[in-house]
């Protein structure tokens, strides 16, 4: 074989190696790509996990037990409360450090509850029935190496003896008390007493003290009192399933809500989640439960308590509650010592940690630790639970949230309150992706490929090389210029002339049919020369549809003053209900159709531009008109390809991002309506990346929604392909 053609032979197979080599490299890629988001958003779904980060021995003096007990957020030292009423500050690696202090007020008391509120007060219950507020802190301090340290901060806030002849339970006695207000409440027997000390200043600056106290008789003795933090709302709960709110404010006292619960068994432990909205039930019978008030179905301005969240339950009595103070988790306590983490929202259960059954057990204000304090031994675990309030439930299923009447598809990742409950329902921004794509699609696809067929089959080949190149060009604007002018100019614009949107698609479509009709049987202009050019009637129609638009303005005008009050969107609002967002629907369906129109019309008129002109012809030959052979022969033979424009262009809408993201509103809600705005996936990940910690659940979900986006796209270019083969087999005999 000569040298040039074993040379050609060489350099053909070496570039069919690099052609495969390359096509192994992309697939290699994209499933890299699809890997990697797969491996970000996978610990979503892992539980939580715990380890003994540290542990020292404690004085064994049964008599002087610890009570209460706080790690601070390093899990390097501990404030224990002990029922001598010392409060021992000590390092849990250093024996060393060590500080104590008194919280009595007298040498004889000791402690019989104690009550934590806020993220650093302790309400401390005494023997002598009198009750005190403290402040317990932990400041951080670095010394001249940068070394961080901590040092305990001390402080007593209050002192008070109101109802100490009253009160014989001291677990319901509690006390709330910052530096400007004073809520001091007590049950004895049935008898609720409650007392308001109040600090205001005037206008020269005076300080005066308002104090108001009241009793309220109770229909039974119940188990538990629950305030919340700010003593302004408390709960009051019975063993037989009663629940009573009642709210505390302007020097009264007034029942809020009020419900029989159908709760089964005996209360045996019962506590606020955080928020102080939910209330937890734990049962003689091992069952969890948390309730909040909603809307009474039947009274609509009354509020009932209802079981929301049934969690994973014990193998014997509940003991206690122990909330998380920075998420919704919360620690059951079984009669055992079996600890039960939980999420109420998610209802998981994260991981079991098993105490001693005499352990005293504190939250840290991370939520990260837990101590374990016994007579002889105090013990800190770390708790590694990073995503807990995510689960195929909460994430695609309808949850029922704190404040909400019903279950809902919700998403809302932030809020300006500590005690937020998120919601990352992905629903509402897959309905709206999909809403989007659909709006925009009705709006381009006509256009797209009436233009296409029109421009390739009808024009003359002089304008179609003219307008072809100009469409083209709209490919390449923009989408944030496109997002900007829809947003900013279209929004107002149809927003004022609405009525005049709807008004014109009657109009203009009548115009167009009468003018058409006079086209078709008119006699003179079919003899004119310059009519029978191809692209002319292009020419003649454009006036007829600016003149539809005119006069859909002018009649829109007085139809508004008479018939609709003056104001379309109002009267819609009053008859129907029906909201009228300004960044709604339609303006998406022609933003969005404006960026998708290009592509579908140039991959169409190029399927339709690769159809055999042998095959028009012979259609032609044989008596058939122009339009027959089009909608018979050439539309059919393009077929293929036309469903791949469809399909490509749809893959656009789907992936848009900055047209949605200006133009849409950014509302994410469930609602199809036209004059609604809606978030879709890929623009949730541009509004909310930049406020996403990284490695938190926020940051994790977005990786969700790009993986969605990802399997999305990939089942629609896949379904595509294959009706795209079975056209191409069905009419490849063409």
């Amino acid at each position: 074989m000569p040298a040039p053609q074993q040379l050609a032979k060489t350099i053909d197979r070496m570039a069919a190696w690099v052609i495969r080599l390359g096509g192994m490299m992309v697939i290699a890629a994209i499933i890299g790509i699809f890997l990697e988001i797969f491996g970000v958003t996978l610990p979503l779904f892992g539980g939580a996990s715990h380890d003994v980060a540290s542990e020292r021995p404690l004085s064994e003096r049964t008599d002087d037990a610890p009570v209460a007990v706080e790690p601070d957020d390093y899990l390097s030292s501990a404030w224990l409360i002990r029922r001598s009423g010392q409060a021992t500050w000590t390092a849990v690696t250093d024996s060393a450090y060590t500080q104590s202090v008194s919280l009595a007020a007298t040498t004889d008391a000791v402690v019989t509850h104690v009550n934590r509120y806020g993220t650093d007060a302790w309400s401390v219950a005494w023997s002598d029935g009198t009750i005190s507020a403290h402040r317990l802190r932990f400041l951080a301090r670095f010394d001249d190496d940068g070394k961080r340290y901590i040092v305990p901060d001390f402080e007593t806030i209050t002192h008070r003896a109101t109802f100490a002849r009253q009160c014989d339970n001291p677990a319901l006695h509690v006390l709330r008390a910052t530096d400007e207000r004073v809520v001091e409440l007590c049950i004895s027997g049935q008898e609720l007493y409650w007392a308001l000390v109040e600090q205001t200043e005037n206008l020269w600056g005076d300080v005066e003290l308002t104090e108001t106290s009241g009793t309220t008789t109770l229909d039974a003795r119940p188990v538990a009192l629950l305030p919340d933090n700010a003593g302004d709302r408390f709960d009051i709960v019975y063993d037989t399933g009663r629940l009573q709110r009642y709210e505390l404010g302007d020097g009264e006292l007034n029942l809020w809500s009020d419900t029989d619960t159908p709760a089964t068994g005996r209360i045996a432990a019962a506590a606020h989640l955080l928020g102080d909205y939910t209330v937890l039930l734990g049962f003689d019978d091992g069952r969890v439960e948390a309730w909040f008030p909603v809307r009474d179905p039947a009274d609509p301005g009354r509020r009932i308590f209802r079981r929301i969240h049934e969690l994973n339950r014990h193998d014997d009595a509940v003991q206690a509650f122990h909330a998380f103070p920075n998420n919704k988790s919360l620690l059951s306590v079984g009669s055992a010592g079996d600890m039960l983490l939980q999420h109420a929202t998610s209802e998981r259960l994260l991981d079991r940690i098993d105490a001693p059954r005499d352990a005293v057990i504190g939250i840290n204000r991370r939520g990260d630790g837990i101590a374990l304090a016994t007579t002889d031994k105090l013990q800190i675990v770390r708790v590694h639970n990073p995503h807990p309030e995510t689960s195929f439930g909460t994430l695609f299923g309808k949850v029922w949230y704190e404040g909400y009447d019903e279950p809902a598809w919700v998403w809302q990742s932030s809020s300006g309150s500590a005690d937020f409950e998120p919601k990352f329902s992905l629903i509402p921004l897959i309905v709206g992706t999909l809403k989007a794509t659909l709006y925009a699609l009705l709006f381009s696809i006509p256009i797209a490929l009436l233009a296409a067929i029109y421009a390739n089959q009808f024009l003359s080949p002089k304008l179609h090389g003219a307008v072809k190149p100009v469409v083209e060009l709209m490919a390449a604007f923009p989408s944030v210029v496109v997002g900007f002018l829809a947003a900013l100019w279209l929004a107002p614009y149809v927003e004022r002339h609405l009525l005049a949107f709807f008004v014109s698609i009657p109009v203009v479509g009548l115009l167009l049919t009468l003018w058409l009709v006079f086209w078709r049987y008119a006699i003179v202009p079919r003899n004119l020369a310059w009519t029978r050019k191809r692209g002319t009637e292009l020419a003649l129609l454009l006036p007829v549809v600016l003149l539809g638009l005119w006069l859909s303005g002018q009649i829109a005008a007085p139809m508004q003053a008479h018939l609709f009050g003056g104001n379309f969107i109002q009267w819609m609002y009053d008859s129907f209900g029906i909201r009228y967002d300004q960044r709604n629907s339609i303006i998406i369906a022609v933003g969005l159709g404006f960026a998708v129109i290009p592509i579908i019309f140039t991959i169409a008129d190029d399927a339709l531009g690769n159809v055999p002109r042998s095959l028009s012809a012979a259609s032609l030959a044989l008596g058939a008109s122009r339009w027959q052979t089009v909608w018979k022969i050439v539309v059919p033979s393009a077929s293929p390809g036309i469903f791949a424009a469809v399909m490509i262009g749809m893959g656009r809408a789907v992936g848009e991002t900055m047209i949605v993201l200006m133009a849409a509103g950014n509302t994410p809600i469930l609602d199809w309506s036209l004059f609604n705005g809606m978030r879709t996936l890929s623009a949730n990940i541009a509004v909310e990346i930049p406020e996403a910690p990284h490695g938190g659940t926020l940051y994790r979900i977005l990786f969700l929604s790009a993986l969605l986006l990802f399997a999305f796209t990939f089942v629609l270019n896949t379904v595509a392909e294959l009706v795209r083969e079975r056209l191409r087999k069905k009419y490849g005999r063409f």
